[in-house]
């Protein structure tokens, strides 16, 4: 919710986050590689490449979570530099 509401309130929660983490276990899962072909596929399209990363990296998690959890890319989410590729 509060990554919605203002970029500085999100970073400030994210920095809280990380320190009550700090000096505790963290649960890593690594799956199998994704295909160069999966990949492709979706070069053209954005939205649809990252609805199939997130769902590919949900899909680790050994309880199920909600897509809907993840983090917006659309225009009205994005900082102030207006979403530009930096490649």
């Amino acid at each position: 919710m509060a990554s919605h509401l203002h970029y500085t309130l999100r970073m400030g929660l994210m920095l809280r986050e990380f320190g009550a983490r700090t000096d505790t276990p963290v649960r890593v899962a690594i799956g199998d590689p994704v295909p160069r072909a999966a990949l492709a596929s979706r070069r053209d399209d954005p939205k649809a490449l990252m609805d199939f990363l997130r769902k590919a990296t949900y899909e680790l998690s050994p309880t199920p979570r909600s897509m809907v959890m993840g983090h917006e890319f659309e225009s009205r989410y994005r900082v102030r530099d207006g979403g530009r590729d930096f490649r």
